[in-house]
C-alpha cells in the first residue's frame, strides 16, 4: 500500500492533476536546464526508433509535454515575421533553445539507438521487447493516475479499443527499393503527428505505411536527402497536429489524459515480448528465456521510473 502511495504522488508530481474531466486546467511551469532537456530528448530520440513506443510518453512523463506541444504549435508562417524585429525577439517567443536542446538530444538517441536496433532486433528480439514491455507498463500506469474514474470509463475505453486496433495491424506491404519521396513525405507528416501523441508511436506509424525498414536504413547510411524529404514532412505533421493538441491540454486535459492512457493501454499488445511464429503466446510458452525476459522487462520498468522521478524534481 505504501508502494502505491508512493507511485501515486511520484506520478503526481510529474504530470499534475486536474478538478474535473472536462474542466479548464492550466499546468504548473516546469522549469528545465538545456542540459536537462537535451537528455530527455536522448529518451525520446532511443524511444522513437523503436516501434510501438511513444516520444511523446516519454515527454509527458518526464514533465516537458505541456512546453514541447505549445512551443511547437507558436510555429507557423506569419510568426516568422518576427524577424523583422531581430533574430532575440525571434528566438524567445519560438523558445528556440528548447528546440534546439530537444531535438539535439533527440537526434542523438536516434542515431545511437537506430544502429543498436539494427543488431538487437535480429539476434535478441524477445529481450528488446521485454524492456520496452515494462516500460510501458509503468508509463501507463503513470498517466492513468492522473486521469479521473470518470474519464478513464469514458474515454479510456475508446482509447484502449483504438490502441488495440493500431498495435493488431498487419501494415501495408514495404515500399520497396529506397521509398519513394512522396511517401517519406506523407509518411513523415503521419508519423510525427503520431510521434507528439503519447501512447502513439510515429515508428509504428511508419512499420503500418511499410516505411520503417528503409527510414531504418536512411539513417543507419546517412542518407541525407531521403531524411530531409522526411524530416520536411514531420515538420509540417507537427505544426498541423500541435495547435489542436495544445487547445485539448488547456481546455480539456483530463479528458485528453483519459484517452491517451487507453492508448498506452493498447499500445503493450504490440510489444509483448512472448510471440511465437508473431503470434502471441503465454510467457511459459517461452520456459527457457522466461527469466531472462522478466528480468530486463523490470529493468524496463526502473527506467520507467527513474523517468517519472525526473519528471517529479523537474516539476
Amino acid at each position: 500500500m505504501c508502494g502505491y502511495a508512493q507511485w501515486r504522488r511520484l506520478a503526481s508530481s510529474s504530470l499534475g492533476q486536474g478538478a474535473l474531466c472536462a474542466a479548464p486546467r492550466r499546468s504548473a511551469a516546469v522549469t528545465v536546464g538545456a542540459a536537462g532537456v537535451c537528455l530527455r530528448g536522448l529518451v525520446m530520440g532511443m524511444a522513437e526508433a523503436a516501434p510501438g513506443v511513444s516520444g511523446g510518453t516519454i515527454a509527458l512523463v518526464t514533465g516537458i509535454y505541456d512546453e514541447l506541444v505549445g512551443t511547437i504549435a507558436k510555429l507557423s508562417p506569419p510568426s516568422f515575421g518576427l524577424l523583422r524585429n531581430g533574430l532575440k525577439a525571434f528566438w524567445q517567443h519560438h523558445n528556440l533553445t528548447f528546440l534546439v536542446a530537444l531535438g539535439a538530444g533527440m537526434a542523438a538517441g536516434l542515431l545511437a539507438m537506430a544502429e543498436l536496433l539494427v543488431w538487437v532486433l535480429a539476434t535478441r528480439p524477445a529481450l528488446a521487447w521485454s524492456f520496452l514491455f515494462g516500460l510501458m507498463i509503468v508509463a501507463t500506469g503513470g498517466v492513468a493516475l492522473q486521469s479521473k474514474p470518470l474519464c478513464l470509463l469514458a474515454l479510456g475505453v475508446p482509447g484502449l479499443a483504438l490502441g488495440l486496433v493500431i498495435a493488431s495491424g498487419s501494415g501495408l506491404p514495404e515500399v520497396g527499393g529506397s521509398a519513394r519521396l512522396w511517401a517519406l513525405f506523407g509518411g513523415g507528416t503521419l508519423a510525427a503527428t503520431a510521434w507528439i501523441v503519447p501512447g502513439v508511436s510515429g515508428a509504428f506509424v511508419l512499420v503500418l505505411l511499410g516505411l520503417y525498414a528503409p527510414v531504418l536504413a536512411a539513417v543507419h547510411e546517412r542518407n541525407l536527402g531521403d531524411l530531409a524529404v522526411l524530416a520536411a514532412g514531420m515538420a509540417v505533421g507537427l505544426m498541423l497536429s500541435s495547435r489542436l493538441l495544445a487547445r485539448l491540454l488547456a481546455t480539456r486535459r483530463q479528458a485528453v489524459l483519459g484517452f491517451v492512457t487507453g492508448l498506452m493501454a493498447g499500445s503493450l499488445l504490440r510489444l509483448w515480448p512472448w510471440r511465437s511464429e508473431g503470434a502471441v503466446v503465454f510467457p511459459t510458452a517461452e520456459a527457457q528465456s522466461l527469466m531472462a525476459t522478466l528480468g530486463v522487462a523490470t529493468l524496463g520498468a526502473v527506467v520507467a521510473l527513474a523517468l517519472l522521478a525526473a519528471g517529479r524534481k523537474a516539476g
